[in-house]
Order: C-alpha cells, then sequence, then structure tokens
C-alpha cells in the first residue's frame, strides 16, 4: 500500500493535458501533492529543492526529453519516472525502459483517466524495488563479511600450520633426534645380544618417527617456502608429488621475485597443493606443468594435466570436491582476496585450472 499523500512532480509543456491530469488525480481516493513544471530545466530545480515520490513527464519537451530527468545513485535508478508520449511507438517505449523509465503509457482520455491508478502501481513497484534494493545491499553485506571471515579462517590456518610446524622441527624432531644420539651411545657399549637386537629395533623405530615427523613438517609448512621463496616452495611441492605419486611434473616460471607476505604465500602454496591432490585423485595423469606469470599486475598461476579430463558441469559436483579445499572452496577462498580460479577441461584432453590474485592483495595481505 501507498500513503495516503504523496509528492508527484508532473512535467508537462501542454496546460490542457496538465490541468485534465491534475483533476483526475485530485478526483481519486489518494490525491497527491502536485508540482507542475514545463519544461526540464525547471523539472530539475524543482527536483532540486524537495523530495518527490513519483515523476510523471511528456516524452518530448521544449528543451529535451523527459527520460534526461532519468537520476542514478551509483548504477540504481533514484526516482520512479512515468513517460508519457502523444504516439505509440514501440520502438521509443522500449528505449524509454532501457533508459531507465519505470513505466510508459501513450496520451488519451482513457489514459488520463486512468493515471491515478497508473501512479499508484507505479509506487508499489517502486516499493518493492527499493525493498529489493534493500535486501541485497545487505546481501552483498553479509557476502563481504563472510568472505573476510573466510579470508581471516584461511590466514589462521595457514599461521596454525606454521605454528605447528616449527613445534614439530624445534621440539619433537629434536627431542626424537637426541633420543636416537643417546640410544647409538648406549648400542656402542658392550651388551648382552639380546639388548643390542632391542636397542637396535628402538633406534629403526625412532628414526622412523624422525622421517614421518620431517615429512609431517614438510607437508604442514616446508620450510623452504619461507625461507628461499615462494618459486622455490612451488618447485619443493612438484618436485614432492614427482617422487611420492609417480607424477612427470615440470615448472615454468617468469622467474619474478614475488613480494608476497607470509601469510599469502601460505595460502597460495595450499591452494596449489590441493590442485595437485585432485590431479592425483581424479585426472589418472601423468604429466603435469605448473606455471607462475606476473599479468598484468596480477600473480597467475595454473596447474595442468594430461589426464582424462572431465565435464565443466560436473565442476563442484562431490565426484571433484576432493583434498582439503575442493573446487568450490578453493573459489571461495580465492574470492575473498580478490583472486580467481578458472577451469578448463575436456573428457580425454586433460585439465586446465588457473588462478589468478592481484599482486596488491598478495602483498598487502601478511
Amino acid at each position: 500500500m501507498i500513503k495516503k499523500f504523496f509528492n508527484l512532480l508532473l512535467v508537462e509543456d501542454n496546460p490542457a493535458h496538465a490541468d485534465l491530469i491534475c483533476r483526475h488525480f485530485k478526483s481519486s481516493d489518494k490525491p497527491p501533492q502536485i508540482t507542475i513544471a514545463g519544461s526540464v530545466s525547471q523539472a530539475r530545480k524543482y527536483l532540486a529543492q524537495s523530495h518527490q515520490d513519483l515523476v510523471i513527464s511528456d516524452l518530448v519537451l521544449p528543451d529535451g526529453k523527459g527520460t534526461d530527468l532519468i537520476t542514478r545513485k551509483g548504477k540504481e535508478i533514484a526516482l520512479p519516472l512515468i513517460i508519457m508520449t502523444s504516439y505509440g511507438d514501440e520502438q521509443v517505449a522500449v528505449e524509454s525502459i532501457k533508459a531507465g523509465a519505470l513505466d510508459y503509457v501513450v496520451k488519451s482520455s482513457i489514459t488520463f483517466k486512468d493515471m491515478p491508478r497508473i501512479a499508484e502501481r507505479a509506487i508499489q513497484q517502486w516499493n518493492n524495488i527499493t525493498k529489493r534494493r534493500i535486501a541485497e545491499e545487505k546481501l552483498r553485506a553479509y557476502q563481504k563479511r563472510l568472505r573476510s571471515l573466510a579470508l581471516e579462517l584461511s590466514l589462521t590456518e595457514e599461521r596454525e600450520r606454521r605454528l605447528i610446524a616449527t613445534d614439530l622441527h624445534d621440539n619433537i624432531g629434536q627431542l626424537l633426534a637426541m633420543t636416537k644420539i643417546k640410544l647409538w651411545q648406549v648400542r656402542a657399549m658392550t651388551l648382552p645380544d639380546e639388548i643390542e637386537e632391542n636397542l637396535d629395533a628402538a633406534v629403526e623405530c625412532i628414526e622412523k618417527a624422525i622421517h614421518y615427523t620431517r615429512s609431517l613438517t614438510s607437508t604442514l609448512c616446508p620450510p623452504v617456502l619461507y625461507e628461499v621463496g615462494f618459486e622455490a616452495g612451488i618447485e619443493w611441492l612438484i618436485e614432492y608429488f614427482r617422487q611420492n605419486h609417480n607424477l612427470k611434473t615440470k615448472l615454468i616460471s617468469d622467474g619474478c621475485a614475488y613480494p608476497l607476505g607470509d601469510d599469502m604465500r601460505g595460502l597460495l602454496f595450499q591452494v596449489v597443493r590441493e590442485l595437485l591432490i585432485n590431479v592425483v585423485k581424479h585426472a589418472q595423469a601423468k604429466n603435469v606443468v605448473v606455471e607462475i606469470h606476473q599479468v598484468n599486475q596480477h600473480i597467475k598461476i595454473s596447474v595442468q594435466d594430461n589426464g582424462v579430463g572431465f565435464k565443466a558441469s560436473l565442476i563442484g559436483s562431490r565426484g571433484y570436491q576432493g583434498g582439503g579445499f575442493g573446487l568450490f572452496s578453493i573459489r571461495e577462498r580465492l574470492d575473498s582476496i580478490s583472486g580467481q580460479l578458472k577451469i578448463n577441461s575436456r573428457l580425454g584432453q586433460g585439465t586446465t585450472a588457473t588462478l589468478s590474485v592481484p599482486l596488491q592483495m598478495a602483498v598487502t595481505c601478511k
């Protein structure tokens, strides 16, 4: 329902038409407060001086067109406008609606009489549009907040990875190494054969624990990623997959020293790692090429395999979610840093996953 009284700006240079429209409005159940303007410039003056709930304007005016009154706030139309014309022209109607007019009517005695209902319908439509805009703005704000939280979660996760890896290396790893040394010292003594065998078994267990701890440390947070740089970390990663998953891997890079913050460096590393895990799980590939380039102030990383490929429509299905991220989650995390992920794949022709992140985001997110 519209309010009992509303402000209407009528832009009409024909006094007879303006008077007829006003009389029909005054005899309606909800008569508006009407301001009459005879030109575009006069209408703009009134719009600047007072609030109007609706504008009804002739299309052709002495100093322009009624559609010239359409104003915007950003990309949104700022005021509801109904265009009137003396001639029914479908093309003109289409152009008026495209320009942002809420409605388009052809002048006639019937139209003038029906103008109060047309105005009420337009205001109701405008109220619905306004409500939808408010809801969309709230949704955009909510999504922005979610992306911010997702980014903070990702970065916190990466920091925790580094802390756990550091703790494993500096504490558990060192304790295991010292235990191994002590056992060897005992092993060097002259001992009964049965004790020597037990010590040998203990040393073997310690060595396996040390190997596992080092492997876990590297998986969580390879030291080379932070000690040498991002490219070196990716090179270590693809070598790890070559050795452990029977893949022929290759790294192609432009050699740029990307000044990535530690958090962002770790996040991008984990994304590439998850893409490689997806290759291992789903692609049945033998060859993988990882490329790193700087393009138009973006860091672009692609992971290309020669596997079985898949239909693009399957992206996001359970069968292609593999890894800790999954393609959907990877996109969500990249979206939180204004990044993008594109997947190109065809059955039998392999898959190329390309991620792109603005260097400004990659550098400032520390």
